[in-house]
């Protein structure tokens, strides 16, 4: 899985999109694309901080929330909203 539009996230590479979920992972796993987004869904809202692809948004988000959400919010303002 991988997001094509940038995004500031500690489970996200702001170098070519992946995201980092075990359960992903694991070969021979299918899903629901219901579950599948939803469970999406809700890592976005609730990052995993301890198995982050961008460590600077995963110290951002443990050390300070507001400003890791303010920057969040920046970042998608810039890439993903017209």
């Amino acid at each position: 899985m991988k997001f094509n539009t940038p995004i500031y996230h500690p489970n996200v590479s702001l170098a070519d999109g992946r995201l980092c979920w075990r359960e992903l992972d694991s070969s021979g796993s299918k899903f629901q694309a219901n579950i599948l987004i939803s469970a999406i869904g809700c890592l976005m809202e609730e990052p995993n901080a301890d198995s982050p692809l961008n460590s600077e948004a995963a110290a951002l988000f443990r050390s300070n929330r507001a400003a890791y959400n303010a920057k969040a919010r920046a970042e998608s303002k810039k890439f993903a909203m017209f």
